[in-house]
């Protein structure tokens, strides 16, 4: 490989890496980015824009990498007021959520031939290394199947996990109608 082009494809390598800090009783996330300049990978903000919404630069950790980020960005202000907006919800989600559901993004013999596709997936972190996972119905619970982690359950497969729909929003719990009895 040419010297130039790994330089180029290392100044274009980004990645996110979360976690539960202990120290700071929080949670955290940083994008990880190349420098050219020392020659390594270095961590890199990871606050919302401020030149798009002050609010929510000052409201904590936001981390977007990726080539359609502009497009994300674009999408995201359908679904939150940037210039009120002092925190967020749902409406990351519910953003990439839109654009898996376009095919503008997700055709692949389309202009931009298809860079993204599936269905979305969600993970809650918690403190002591524990996670939760949540079904996703994709593209909707009424007509479309539940995923995990992108993959479509198979109709034998019960999830016991929490699970939304990716239109409405609502979260459904499985195991909330078991009564005492039911379980071991």
């Amino acid at each position: 490989m040419n010297p130039a082009d790994l330089r180029s494809e290392l100044l274009e390598t980004s990645f996110i890496v979360g976690a539960h800090s202990w120290i700071l009783k929080r949670p955290v996330i940083s994008r990880i980015r190349y420098d050219g300049g020392v020659k390594k990978f270095v961590a890199a903000s990871t606050r919302f824009p401020k030149k798009l919404s002050p609010s929510l630069y000052g409201a904590g950790q936001f981390a977007l990498i990726g080539d359609l980020r502009p497009q994300y960005m674009d999408r995201l202000a359908g679904f939150i007021d940037y210039q009120k907006a002092t925190r967020f919800d749902m409406q990351p989600f519910s953003a990439l959520a839109n654009m898996l559901g376009d095919e503008e993004f997700t055709d692949r013999h389309g202009k931009l031939k298809g860079p993204i596709g599936g269905a979305p997936q969600l993970l809650k972190i918690y403190p002591f290394l524990r996670t939760l996972e949540f079904g996703v119905y994709w593209p909707n619970r009424k007509t479309g199947s539940l995923h995990l982690n992108g993959r479509s359950l198979f109709d034998y497969e019960k999830l016991p996990l929490p699970q939304i729909d990716c239109e409405t929003l609502e979260t459904f719990y499985p195991l909330a109608d078991l009564q005492n009895g039911d379980t071991w």
